[in-house]
């Protein structure tokens, strides 16, 4: 068994290598957009950089080992804070298209006089999770137009506290720093916190969740105390499957992780893990007819359980998966156009619709798939396409190439950090990071894609990249 958990470990990671690595090839070769080439080469003078810092002051003690753990950490959060606030503050957007029924379903449910536009959120129920936490902090603090960023700029710092928890616990306090660092300066999260998305929210969820896996895994808790950390796992779980339904990549890459690759196999080990599963499960299963309770209530109608239409855009061969005009108006025709209908009939007919164009012999999967991999991981301008509205083209370009850069730099780490951990036999639950970004990866390539939908895969790039920092990191590798 434990020669068969390290082949499939060293297998995911090179799958994970192979998947990613493909991605970013596919958004660079592009020699009619010379951007995506210049960025790259932007990437790899970033990543020089940091290997002549390294080889220079790899055996100095290092900046954050001299003002230890606690005020190295307070001083990064502080600056992730204060820089994302400074960007929110001095760069407005106003809500559109997706952002704006976020918007306007969050004062609605706030109890404000706002139209909420329920026959849609029907079809789309995740844009009711979260609608319903925005709405919370609407009531305390009204609907002033910084509410929804400033809310943004805290999860973001939340899930920079949660990153570097986990770096420390796994790779030591240098690669926590760095990681950190990287993500309070990262640029395309900070573009995206002007808007009114739910991508901080249920990637802040995201990794509250690795951080009760990582818990469990370092401590010999009790079994009940196991139960209890699941309890909180599966509420979190089903909070970010309310925001996206994208619960079930976390789960089935926990389980992979339990059954196949992980290395601790004593029966107290079992015991808690299997008490801490039972209870995910038990408690994600539970809240999911309370959920649809509340979003029937609020919507007045059974919210539609299955994405037929997003299923049906990815088999698009015309747009190549992306949004269609055309595919929401069909989805616009079975929605309105008849007198029963229903969110849940209109994407049940959507599906039927889907699996049709899946069969058609003019869908040719394999260059959809490729182009769909290519919108997904290829570029990380997302944050500037939708801030188009309040940039001159000049400061579009720019921060589109900026944001390219950082985001070629941080693939070529997270790479060079998955070749380390393949090296060393890896199998702790650090192994969730690279099961969750090929989980996700091959979900979209199902469904709709678009680049902005990555957002939750760059913190578990960051804590792949952790693993290319060299500095004192024994102690955390022996533990």
């Amino acid at each position: 068994m434990e020669k068969l958990s390290r082949a499939l470990s060293a297998a995911m990671l090179i799958l994970f290598m192979l998947l990613f690595g493909l991605g970013l090839l596919l958004g660079v070769c592009r020699p009619h957009h010379l951007s995506y080439p210049t960025a790259f080469v932007g990437g790899i003078v970033l990543l020089g950089l940091f290997v002549l810092w390294q080889r220079r002051h790899g055996k100095a003690p290092s900046l954050w080992q001299k003002l230890g753990e606690r005020r190295s950490l307070a001083l990064l959060l502080a600056l992730c804070f204060l820089l994302n606030l400074a960007w929110v503050l001095s760069f407005r957007l106003e809500p559109t298209v997706d952002f704006a029924t976020f918007w306007s379903t969050a004062r609605a449910l706030a109890g404000e006089d706002v139209a909420m536009l329920k026959e849609y959120v029907a079809l789309f129920p995740h844009i009711l999770g979260y609608s319903a936490f925005l709405s919370l902090f609407l009531r305390l603090f009204g609907s002033g137009p910084l509410v929804a960023p400033v809310l943004n700029v805290c999860l973001t710092t939340l899930s920079g506290y949660s990153l570097f928890r986990l770096m420390r616990r796994w790779r030591g306090l240098d690669a926590a720093a760095f990681v950190l660092l990287l993500w309070a300066l990262f640029p395309s999260k900070l573009l995206y916190n002007t808007m009114v998305l739910s991508e901080p929210w249920y990637t802040c969820l995201l990794l509250g969740f690795l951080c009760l896996v990582s818990e469990l895994e370092a401590r010999p808790f009790s079994p009940a105390a196991a139960a209890i950390l699941g309890v909180l796992a599966g509420f979190l779980l089903r909070l970010v499957n309310a925001a996206r339904p994208i619960a079930a990549v976390p789960i089935l890459a926990l389980l992979i992780w339990l059954l196949l690759l992980r290395t601790e196999r004593g029966l107290e080990a079992r015991r808690r893990w299997a008490g801490f599963v039972a209870l995910l499960l038990a408690v994600y299963l539970a809240t999911g007819p309370l959920w649809t309770g509340f979003a029937r209530r609020v919507l007045e109608e059974e919210p539609a359980p299955v994405p037929g239409y997003s299923l049906y855009v990815g088999m698009n061969m015309d747009s190549m998966g992306s949004y269609s005009e055309e595919d929401m108006a069909l989805l616009s025709h079975y929605r309105y156009d008849f007198p029963d209908s229903s969110a849940v009939k209109a994407q049940q007919q959507m599906l039927a619709e889907a699996r049709a164009r899946f069969h058609d012999p003019d869908t040719r999967l394999a260059p959809l798939f490729f182009v769909k991999l290519r919108t997904f991981l290829g570029n990380d301008e997302g944050g500037a396409y939708y801030s188009l509205a309040g940039l001159s083209g000049r400061a579009y370009s720019l921060l589109a190439l900026y944001s390219n850069v950082w985001y070629y730099a941080l693939g070529l780490l997270a790479l060079w950090g998955a070749s380390v951990l393949l090296h060393s036999g890896e199998r702790r639950c650090l192994l969730l990071a690279p099961l969750y970004v090929i989980g996700l990866t091959l979900a979209q390539l199902l469904v709709e894609v678009a680049a902005r939908y990555h957002y939750s895969i760059i913190p578990m790039l960051l804590l792949l990249a952790g693993f290319a920092c060299t500095g004192q990191t024994e102690e955390a590798m022996r533990s």
